[in-house]
């Protein structure tokens, strides 16, 4: 299902890092992605304590199959999309959190965004 990402930016949120995303008008979060998901394909969103848009409940449960390889059993993710943009923003968040550059508070550029996904 395809989110239309009206806005994306890195915030301090009460002394930790946030992908905060504006979709659909509705507010959501991204706090700490786990990278499992993400190299899956996964991103998780949480719902705003002010003004929930109750992500669980607008987003189909998406199913992540059995991995016998790596002994994961099948799992149902709720408030999870595997929208391209949506994800990649989680991943890049997670880079940043993770030594990968440096997480500081900002706008991010959702046209210079869209056009990184496209070129891959």
């Amino acid at each position: 299902m395809p989110l239309n990402v009206e806005q994306a930016e890195l915030v301090d949120s009460d002394g930790r890092p946030a992908l905060r995303l504006v979709i659909d008008g509705a507010t959501a979060w991204i706090y700490e992605p786990k990278r499992s998901l993400l190299e899956l394909g996964y991103a998780v969103l949480v719902d705003d304590a002010q003004a929930p848009a109750h992500w669980a409940e607008r987003l189909p449960p998406l199913q992540i199959p059995e991995d016998e390889d790596s002994g994961r059993g099948a799992l149902e993710l709720r408030a999870a999309t595997q929208d391209a943009l949506v994800v990649g923003l989680a991943r890049s968040f997670w880079n940043l959190c993770n030594g990968h550059g440096e997480f500081t508070p900002r706008r991010i550029d959702l046209a210079l965004a869209r056009a990184r996904l496209a070129a891959r």
